[in-house]
């Protein structure tokens, strides 16, 4: 995983970082912070709105610089390459239902959930790809078409680097009125079925 949820309280001049695995880490001016793997270390640096991070190239001109939030709950990167993208994502969990058990629980992003007028329409099925439906739906070699419902789950079977197999979901497609709940526990019964 590249980047780890911590939380993070500061002042002007030092931030504590508490990472979920209960390691503490103290910033403050004039420390190095390294990340992962990345070749150069930040310097940490105190200016008139906080701490910052920058990074300096060769000819001593800064490279990256990113500003140390100072509370809150944010992923911090753990490789150079999540750094890349910034050191701080800020974390927030959202109020639906259904996105925050895709966010939370299943830790996938919840632009897999998308709101249609009417799930009815053609999926695509076959090899590793298969969808369940609340609505009426007829299976085909490689399609599925769905006539009516409140939502529709696209999944896709994976084979991952050790030969298993593990699940990934595709897309959610929801119409207005859906029921979160009902949602949730098609995932959850589909997901202890298959384990």
């Amino acid at each position: 995983m590249s980047r780890e949820l911590v939380d993070i309280r500061g002042t002007k001049s030092t931030c504590i970082i508490r990472t979920e695995s209960g390691k503490v880490i103290t910033l403050s001016e004039g420390n190095e912070y390294h990340i992962g793997n990345q070749m150069r270390s930040y310097l940490v640096v105190k200016r008139k709105d906080g701490l910052w991070l920058e990074k300096y190239g060769d000819h001593g001109n800064i490279i990256e610089e990113e500003r140390i939030p100072r509370y809150g709950k944010y992923l911090l990167a753990t490789s150079s390459g999540a750094a890349r993208n910034g050191v701080f994502h800020r974390y927030y969990i959202p109020k639906d239902p259904l996105a925050r058990f895709v966010k939370c629980d299943l830790k996938l992003p919840t632009k897999i959930i998308v709101g249609a007028e009417n799930v009815a329409g053609t999926y695509y099925i076959g090899g590793d790809h298969f969808v369940i439906c609340d609505g009426d739906a007829d299976d085909y070699k490689y399609n599925c078409i769905v006539k009516n419902g409140s939502y529709v789950i696209c999944f896709e079977e994976v084979e991952s680097f050790n030969g298993n197999k593990e699940i990934t979901i595709e897309k959610i497609v929801v119409a207005p009125g859906f029921d979160p709940d009902k949602v949730i526990d098609a995932i959850k019964t589909w997901i202890n079925v298959k384990f």
